[in-house]
Formats: structure tokens, C-alpha cells, sequence
């Protein structure tokens, strides 16, 4: 149990938006944020401590260090065990409205106790010989966007199937119209 010292009481979250997914499952593994001053932050998905809140990793991470972990220079878990600043954030997200319901600020010797990164966590973005369109794991969002134009997210020229390419909009900060969970 994380103790109440580090809990902190403002929501430094409230106007981020998720730029790029990194890893996706059932849901957002990994995943950049920036916020109003164009800070990059790095949040990944520990676990869940019930059933619709989600325990997040979130480290503020340069633009450098963030290439370094898309080509697999890097590993996920290093980042985080060498983040770039002395704190770590571990955010409690409610699923169902998006709204932050815990933060802790930790000290990074306070969070290596809690770090359950896989110390083999490396992205890896190699096209999956099976996939019948020839699309890569890679989901790339560029941004929210308010006025999306669904037709604009499939791509039919590939063997006539239809496939997503930004179906997920998702982030602290919270669940947008077009995703979530």
C-alpha cells in the first residue's frame, strides 16, 4: 500500500491528451500524453486494483529518450527505473468516467519498490506474417480530434477489408467520443 504522504491533492493530468498508443492489447499499454506545455509523459498500464481502476505509470519523458523506446533501444522498464526526473506519478484512472481518481507523486528509490515492469518490456513493431491485410501492431494516433469523419479511419485498399487505423482516443486525462472503454 502506497502511504498517504505521497498522495497528491491537484490533478497535474486534467488537460492532457494521448498522442501516440505504443502498445495495445484490450487496452492501452503503453501510451505518450503530452499537456498544455507541450511535456511528453509515458504511461503504462500496471494493473488494475479493481475492477474499472487502472493503476498507471507515468513518467515525464524526453522527445530523445521516447525514440530511444520506439526503436527498441530502450527498454520500457529502464525508462521508468531511470526516468529523466527525481518523481514518478502512479495515477488510480476510473474506467468508466475517465476521471483521475488518485495521484501519488513517488520518489524514484520509493517506486522501485513498486515497479512491475517486465525488465524485458521492448517495443517491437515487426509485421505479423499472418495478417491477412498486411497491417502491422503499431497504432499511431496522432492526436484527439473533435470532428472526425469516420469514413477517414478505414482504409479499403487493402484487399477490400476494411481496417482501423485510429479507433482509440484514451488518456488520463480522460475518454474522448470516438473510444474509451
Amino acid at each position: 500500500m502506497i502511504e498517504a504522504k505521497y498522495k497528491i491533492q491537484i490533478n497535474l493530468f486534467e488537460d492532457t491528451e494521448v498522442i501516440e498508443i505504443l502498445d495495445f492489447e484490450e487496452l492501452p499499454i503503453l501510451y505518450v500524453e503530452t499537456d498544455t506545455s507541450a511535456s511528453l509523459y509515458l504511461s503504462y498500464l500496471d494493473k488494475f486494483i479493481d475492477e474499472d481502476i487502472e493503476q498507471r505509470l507515468v513518467i515525464k519523458i524526453s522527445e530523445d529518450r521516447l525514440r530511444k523506446i520506439r526503436e527498441g533501444l530502450l527498454s520500457v522498464r529502464s525508462a521508468f527505473e531511470s526516468p529523466e526526473t527525481k518523481f514518478i506519478f502512479m495515477i488510480h484512472l476510473n474506467q468508466k468516467n475517465g476521471k483521475v481518481e488518485n495521484i501519488y507523486l513517488l520518489p524514484n528509490e520509493v517506486f522501485q519498490k513498486y515497479n512491475t515492469i517486465d525488465e524485458n518490456y521492448y517495443l517491437s513493431y515487426e509485421e505479423d506474417e499472418d495478417d491477412e491485410c498486411g497491417q502491422d501492431e503499431n497504432i499511431n494516433i496522432p492526436g484527439f480530434f473533435s470532428d472526425v469523419d469516420i469514413e477517414s479511419l478505414f482504409d479499403s485498399n487493402k484487399k477490400n477489408y476494411p481496417t482501423i487505423k485510429a479507433p482509440y482516443y484514451y488518456g488520463v486525462g480522460g475518454v474522448s467520443n470516438y473510444g474509451g472503454v
